[in-house]
């Protein structure tokens, strides 16, 4: 990945996570007691802040690897389409239809993380 690359995902995510961090930490809260009874958690030395912290470490390493995802693939998608229209060729078509697919698919699975509004 190119430092350029590098950069705007993390700016990507820095603002994901400003907008969506209180989101599941609330979510993670609400969760926690359901989850498990007080006496549970403290006999295993769970804490709901504990828990509460780990929901939303482990939803920002999932939304850092699919955020990721969509960027490679959109990446691929614009090498395609700039192959196709330096040469157009039914070949070089098809291969930027094909990088539009999986890059749709990849896109299409960061929605889950704009459920903050």
């Amino acid at each position: 990945m190119s430092l350029d690359a590098e950069m705007k995902l993390k700016v990507i995510f820095n603002i994901m996570m400003q907008r969506l961090g209180a989101a599941a930490l609330t979510f993670a809260c609400l969760l926690g007691p359901v989850a498990c009874s007080d006496t549970a958690a403290e006999a295993e030395g769970t804490t709901t802040q504990s828990l509460a912290a780990q929901v939303a470490s482990d939803y920002a390493i999932q939304a850092h690897a699919t955020y990721g995802d969509a960027l490679s693939t959109a990446e691929a998608l614009k090498t395609a389409i700039d192959a196709f229209a330096a040469d157009p060729a039914a070949a070089k078509l098809e291969a930027a239809k094909t990088a539009w697919k999986t890059a749709r698919d990849a896109y299409g699975r960061t929605e889950v993380f704009r459920f903050y509004n």
